[in-house]
């Protein structure tokens, strides 16, 4: 959820300080974001094996899934952990 402020606040940030100090026309340069997007590309493809980009492909899906882990996992896993503290601080 902060991701998602922080990305917020980011682009207000960004986009308000060109509407202010010029115009926010200056950021549609589409033959720039394919550049950017072309060389990155370019570079990760260079850059690595065969094996780490089908990986990097085949996990791209991923990404649009929600957690597996939710709040009672977590919940469970810190119970965990302070029985095992608690066990281990009474044997020592």
């Amino acid at each position: 959820m902060f991701l998602i402020v922080g990305y917020v606040i980011i682009l207000a940030s960004a986009l308000g300080t060109y509407a202010l100090h010029g115009s926010l026309l200056a950021l549609w340069v589409p033959t720039e974001y394919v550049a950017i997007i072309g060389l990155t590309i370019g570079y990760f493809v260079a850059s690595n094996d065969i094996k780490i980009i089908k990986a990097t492909v085949g996990a791209v899906p991923g990404i649009f899934k929600g957690s597996k882990y939710n709040k009672a996992y977590y919940i469970d896993a810190l119970a965990m952990l302070l029985r095992f503290l608690a066990k281990s601080a009474r044997k020592v």
